[in-house]
């Protein structure tokens, strides 16, 4: 993506899709634009890492990680200049306090539709 200068990242597709629609229902912050959403998918960082090194205009990665400690900690591992890096776990946090524990974006969505 040519001109896209921010990175939302996901553990995995079920991540990604449940974020997207909790978007729809107004729970999360919508997309930045010129924004591209990668899905881990068990690859660690090497996903990220790769498409960082082939698009240098990249400004902002948006870790959409689970709210459990294991991606609590691999925050600090991101690939990126920790500056601009934003954690989005805190709208899970959030949620959680209102709701019972959430972890994932998929566990919101499933709070949401019962």
């Amino acid at each position: 993506c040519q001109y896209c200068h921010n990175v939302y990242v996901f553990e995995d597709v079920y991540q990604l899709m449940s974020y997207l629609t909790l978007i729809n229902k107004g729970l999360v912050p919508p997309l930045e634009k010129n924004s591209i959403m990668l899905s881990l998918n068990g690859t660690s960082f090497n996903a990220l890492r790769s498409y960082l090194y082939a698009h240098k205009d990249v400004k902002t990665v948006y870790a959409c990680l689970s709210n459990t400690k294991m991606s609590i900690d691999t925050l600090k591992d991101i690939p990126f200049d920790k500056d601009k890096v934003i954690n989005m776990q805190p709208y899970l946090k959030d949620y959680t306090k209102a709701h019972g524990l959430v972890e994932t974006w998929n566990d919101m969505l499933k709070t949401e539709l019962k």
